[in-house]
């Protein structure tokens, strides 16, 4: 199978991930559906080799580098994806990712509507750090980018700085960090805060520096708006200390984690979150909320 006849096969079953896992003298294509992981066809190492280097050229990625991860995106026809390697013992594993770029208001995400608010009121009306917490593909992009869009509705104006951009939403401004030129998240935080904005959001808290970076604009006093992997407050405050932040400065910082999870239900996926705030909040401020 080409490239083409994968995507369009994926797209005819509905698939959003797709693998490649590479073996000690093969590699295998596989669709991940409700049920797991299917095998759908097998390459030779040659014909893998030929395959993932077209598709570092569509994703503008280094195509002679195969020790770093990387990662990356292309469009095909009218749908997105996101592409990421990494280095595997046998050679590259490969995993292709649609990505839906049609955009939906918070309030379109399947969260139930006094959940949207309450997420919302907190974010409009409390600083520090807020983050829309879970696991992959459970929508934390398609609530993140939602949440940006009703604030912007709301008059304020937010700064995004994100890498890779993963949908351009109208009213927001979007920066790409373009770390091979220069343009990284400390330079972008640094000149964020010179364009005067509401609310500076980050694309995702994946690393030290993109913690650290949070957490300095967030000490300015503008409020802070990320993703992260975890699955609740307490998970998302750990992981954040793994990433070297201190326990006073999340103690003092972290306001909010959003946690969502999507469900398989008859009839399709249903959407749920559940909202956690800062258990010192009150000892802090003495019933103020860092206002």
């Amino acid at each position: 199978m080409n490239l083409e006849e994968i995507l369009d096969s994926s797209k005819d079953r509905q698939i959003s991930d797709i693998h490649f896992l590479p073996k000690k003298d093969h590699v295998l294509l596989c669709f991940r559906e409700e049920g797991g992981i299917e095998v759908i066809h097998r390459y030779s190492l040659e014909m893998y080799a030929l395959l993932i280097q077209k598709i570092k050229v569509l994703g503008r990625l280094n195509i002679s580098e195969k020790r770093l991860p990387q990662d990356g995106a292309f469009e095909y026809q009218d749908q997105s994806f996101r592409v990421s390697f990494l280095k595997s013992v046998y050679g590259e594993s490969l995993v292709i990712r649609k990505f839906d770029r049609s955009f939906r208001s918070l309030f379109a995400t399947g969260l139930s509507i006094p959940l949207c608010e309450r997420l919302l009121k907190r974010i409009e009306c409390v600083r520090g750090i807020h983050l829309i917490a879970g696991e992959t593909g459970m929508g934390k992009t398609t609530t993140f980018y939602g949440l940006l869009k009703e604030l912007t509705d709301l008059k304020y104006k937010v700064l995004t700085i994100e890498d890779p951009v993963e949908n351009y939403v109208e009213d927001l401004v979007q920066c790409q960090i373009n770390s091979f030129s220069g343009f990284t998240y400390e330079r972008a935080v640094f000149a964020a805060l010179r364009q005067d904005p509401d609310y500076i959001a980050i694309g995702e808290i994946r690393n030290e520096e993109t913690a650290r970076m949070a957490l300095r604009a967030a000490l300015t006093g503008h409020p802070v708006i990320s993703t992260i992997h975890a699955f609740s407050y307490k998970s998302a405050y750990e992981k954040l200390k793994e990433f070297g932040l201190q326990k006073d400065e999340l103690t003092m910082l972290l306001s909010t984690v959003f946690y969502q999870k999507l469900v398989f239900e008859r009839g399709g996926k249903k959407a749920y979150g559940k909202l956690e705030t800062n258990p010192e909040e009150t000892k802090l401020q003495q019933g103020a909320v860092f206002l």
